[in-house]
């Protein structure tokens, strides 16, 4: 056989599998991220849209005292947990001035770690301002 020949070696063919291995796993890492990155960002905005749903509900409804707290699972069928907290900060159901805190959070289903939450107040019978 000549010497001179221009055929590849085992190592050389070698080489290029392991070059072009790394080249795949480094491709497949970043391809992975972008991924997982789409995913979340699905999952915040479903999240963020759902609890701007359930505090426009909260905002539609007609009596004061009907404000209450409220836990779902499953949030109609999208596969979040909802968890709405209502408090007074001034007064009572029975008193005519009163300050609700309500605060919306949303969770993947079966987490206890909160995506998104919203806050906001309502108020019954009260002057805000001059």
């Amino acid at each position: 056989m000549d010497k001179k020949s221009r055929a590849f070696t085992l190592i050389e063919t070698i080489m290029a599998i392991v070059l072009l291995g790394i080249i795949a796993v480094t491709i497949g890492v970043f391809i992975t991220q972008q991924m997982q990155a789409v995913v979340w960002s699905k999952q915040y905005a479903t999240a963020l849209n759902l609890a701007r749903l359930e505090m426009e509900r909260v905002y539609n409804i007609p009596v004061y005292n009907n404000i209450t707290s409220l836990t779902t699972n499953n949030y109609d069928l999208y596969g979040f947990d909802l968890v709405r907290t209502v408090s007074y900060i001034f007064g009572t159901d029975l008193t005519a001035q009163g300050l609700k805190q309500v605060i919306v959070e949303v969770r993947l289903s079966g987490s206890a770690t909160s995506l998104v939450t919203i806050k906001t107040y309502i108020a019954r019978g009260m002057s805000i301002g001059l």
